[in-house]
C-alpha cells in the first residue's frame, strides 16, 4: 500500500469522526426539546385561556379582535390569533408549544444562514447550524424567568411567539437584501417587512416597543457592517419595520378599551407619573438582578461552550488574508450592544407601565443571554483561528475543545435532569385535570349546575408557577367580564 492510500484512508476516517461529532451534538441538541414538547403536552388551559377560547369560538377572529379592542385590550393580532386558534381548544396549550418551537428553530437556522451570507462570512454547515439553533432554544427556555412563556398558553402567545415571528422576519429582511436587484423590488419588500413587522408588534403593547428598539439599534450594525449597495437596502427595510411598528403602538394605544381598563383600576394602581430619578434606580436594579440570574448565565455559558466548540471543529484552509481586527472585535461587540439596548427598553417598558417586572413577560431576555453567549464563542474561536494560522498549536486548540464540550455537557446535563424531574408533576396536573373537565362536562351535559369547581386533585405546591390558577379557573377566569362570563358558564356550568 501507498502513502497516497494511507492518507486518503486517514482523512476518511478523520471525516467520519467529525460527522459522528456532529451527529452525536445534534442529538445532544434536539433532546431537551424533545422534553419540553412533551411536558407542554400535558399543559391544559387555565386562568385567561378559558376567556380567550370561548371569545374566540364565539366571535372568530375579527370579532375577536373588536370584541377585547372596545373592551379592555387593543393587541389586534393577539386576538386575532386566539380566534384562529379556538378550534383547537383545549389542545391550544401543547399545540402552542409545538408551534413556537418549530418557529423558533426555522427561524433562528434561517437567521444564522442568510445573515452571514449577507455580511460576507463563512457560516458553519447545515447540520451545525441546526444544532447550535436547537441548543439555543432549548437554553433559552430552560432560562425563562418565568416557565409561563412556554407553557401557559395566552402567556406564550402573547410574548413567546411573537419572538420567533420576528426571528423569521429578521432572516427573510436579510434574504431580501441579498436578491433585490431594483428599486420596484425594494419597494415591494420594505412594503412586505412592514406589513409583518405590524402585525408581529400587534401581539403585545410591551413586545412592540421592544420590536421597534431591536429594530432601531440594528441601524448602526447595517451601516457599519455591509458594504454600501447592501447598506442602503437594510437601511431602508429597517426604516420601514420601525414605522410600522410605531404605527402598531398608535393604533393599541388608541383602543376604547384601553381607557376603559384604565378607569376600572381605580386606586388599586398608582399610575401616576414618576420623574427619572426615581425610575432610573428601580431600572438598573432590576437589570443588575437579571445579570447575576443563575439561569440566564447558564444559557449564556451553554451557548458559548458550545459555539466555541462547533465552531474550532470545523476544518477550514487557512485564510490568504487575515481578517481585520476591526471585524473580529467590533462586528460581536456591535450585536451584543443591539441586544443590551433591547433588554434595557424592555425592562424600561415594564417599569414604567406596571411599576415593576412582570416575569412572565420578559422571555426575551433569555434569548438574548443565550444568543449572547453564540456571538462571543463565535468571535473567540474566530480569534483562535487566525492565532492558529499563523503559528500552529494543535494541541492547545483541541484542549479548549475538549474543555468547551464538557462545559456545554455539564449545562445541558443540568437542563436535562431539571426536566426530567418536572414529568411526575406535569403528568400528575394533566391526569387531574382531565379527571375534572370530564366531571365538568358530564354535570353539564346532564344538566345539573354546578355551584362550585369540584377539587383538582394535584400536588399544587410542586405546580406552583407553572400552572397557576388551576383552581379559580373556567367560568372564573381572571379576564372574564359579564359577557365573557355568561359565555363560559353556558359552555361548562349548565
Amino acid at each position: 500500500m501507498g502513502d497516497g492510500y494511507l492518507q486518503r484512508e486517514s482523512r476518511q476516517k478523520s471525516r467520519r469522526r467529525a460527522e459522528d461529532r456532529e451527529l452525536l451534538a445534534l442529538a445532544l441538541a434536539l433532546a431537551p426539546l424533545a422534553l419540553i414538547i412533551y411536558l407542554g403536552g400535558q399543559g391544559r388551559p387555565i386562568s385567561d385561556d378559558f376567556c380567550h377560547l370561548v371569545s374566540g369560538q364565539e366571535y372568530g377572529p375579527w370579532g375577536n379582535v373588536l370584541f377585547w379592542r372596545d373592551s379592555l385590550n387593543g393587541s389586534y393580532s393577539y386576538y386575532f390569533m386566539h380566534g384562529l386558534a379556538a378550534p383547537l381548544d383545549i389542545g391550544a396549550p401543547g399545540a402552542f408549544v409545538i408551534i413556537i418551537i418549530a418557529a423558533l428553530l426555522f427561524g433562528f437556522v434561517w437567521l444564522l444562514d442568510a445573515g452571514r451570507r449577507l455580511a460576507s462570512r463563512e457560516g458553519p454547515p447545515l447540520a451545525q447550524a441546526i444544532t447550535l439553533a436547537a441548543a439555543l432554544v432549548a437554553f433559552s427556555i430552560d432560562a425563562l424567568l418565568s416557565p409561563l412563556p412556554i407553557y401557559h398558553y395566552s402567556a406564550a402567545a402573547r410574548h413567546t411567539l411573537p419572538i420567533s415571528i420576528l426571528l423569521i422576519v429578521l432572516a427573510a429582511g436579510c434574504e431580501a437584501i441579498l436578491r433585490i436587484q431594483t428599486w420596484r423590488g425594494l419597494a415591494i419588500a420594505g412594503a412586505c417587512l412592514a406589513l409583518l413587522a405590524f402585525v408581529n408588534a400587534g401581539m403585545a403593547e410591551s413586545f412592540a416597543i421592544l420590536q421597534l428598539a431591536l429594530l432601531a439599534s440594528l441601524l448602526p450594525c447595517a451601516y457599519t457592517m455591509l458594504r454600501a449597495k447592501a447598506r442602503r437596502y437594510s437601511i431602508a427595510l429597517i426604516l420601514s419595520g420601525c414605522a410600522a411598528t410605531v404605527l402598531a403602538l398608535a393604533v393599541m394605544s388608541t383602543a376604547p378599551g384601553v381607557a376603559r381598563r384604565l378607569a376600572s383600576f381605580g386606586d388599586k394602581y398608582d399610575l401616576s407619573p414618576r420623574s427619572a430619578a426615581e425610575l432610573l434606580p428601580e431600572i438598573f436594579n432590576h437589570m443588575q438582578s437579571i445579570v447575576f440570574n443563575a439561569q440566564l448565565s447558564a444559557a449564556f455559558i451553554g451557548m458559548l461552550a458550545l459555539s466555541l466548540f462547533l465552531s474550532l471543529s470545523v476544518r477550514r484552509p487557512a485564510p490568504t488574508r487575515p481578517n481585520p481586527l476591526s471585524w473580529r472585535l467590533g462586528a460581536p461587540l456591535l450585536l451584543l450592544c443591539v441586544l443590551a439596548v433591547s433588554a434595557l427598553a424592555l425592562v424600561s417598558a415594564h417599569e414604567l407601565t406596571f411599576g415593576k417586572l412582570r416575569h412572565y413577560s420578559l422571555p426575551f431576555l433569555s434569548f438574548a443571554f443565550a444568543f449572547s453567549g453564540t456571538i462571543c464563542g463565535t468571535a473567540l474561536a474566530s480569534a483562535i483561528n487566525q492565532a492558529k494560522a499563523a503559528s500552529p498549536a494543535t494541541k492547545s486548540v483541541r484542549a479548549i475543545m475538549v474543555g468547551s464540550a464538557i462545559v456545554a455537557v455539564a449545562i445541558w446535563s443540568g437542563l436535562m435532569q431539571r426536566n426530567a424531574q418536572r414529568v411526575p408533576s406535569f403528568e400528575e396536573f394533566s391526569r387531574a385535570w382531565d379527571e375534572r373537565h370530564q366531571l365538568i362536562l358530564a354535570k353539564r351535559d346532564g344538566g345539573e349546575r354546578l355551584e362550585s369547581l369540584p377539587r383538582l386533585n394535584a400536588d399544587h405546591e410542586k405546580l406552583s408557577g407553572y400552572f397557576t390558577g388551576g383552581r379559580e379557573d373556567y367560568w372564573k377566569a381572571s379576564c372574564a367580564s359579564e359577557e365573557i362570563t355568561a359565555l363560559l358558564e353556558r359552555k361548562y356550568r349548565a
